[in-house]
């Protein structure tokens, strides 16, 4: 999309997140078919493979890896990281902004 830089949603009181703002904040089409379907993830090996840590079953709820993992797991980032420790920080981090401050709930 052309505006994709200057698109502004207009929020003034309550809004509504539209398909429209999916589409253009997060690069994701919504046309076509929908992608539907169960899977099986082994969540541990996800988490170490984007993340560079492996939690174990009790750090782990569901189908969540606890922010207090997260926290306690992911080192912090330094002058001197690569691009790949960069990429894991930055997952960890907005995974900790989703889960500590979004959708906050009660298991830390």
């Amino acid at each position: 999309m052309a505006f994709r830089d200057t698109y502004v949603p207009h929020a003034c009181g309550k809004c509504t997140i539209t398909l429209q703002d999916v589409e253009i904040q997060l690069g994701l089409p919504i046309n076509g078919m929908p992608v539907t379907g169960s899977t099986y993830v082994d969540y541990p090996t996800v988490c170490e493979r984007l993340l560079g840590a492996r939690p174990e079953p009790l750090d782990l709820s569901g189908n969540r890896v606890l922010v207090s993992w997260l926290e306690q797991n992911v080192p912090s980032i330094e002058d001197d990281n690569n691009e790949e420790m960069v990429r894991r920080y930055v997952r960890s981090y907005i995974l900790q902004l989703i889960g500590g401050c979004v959708f906050a709930d009660m298991s830390n």
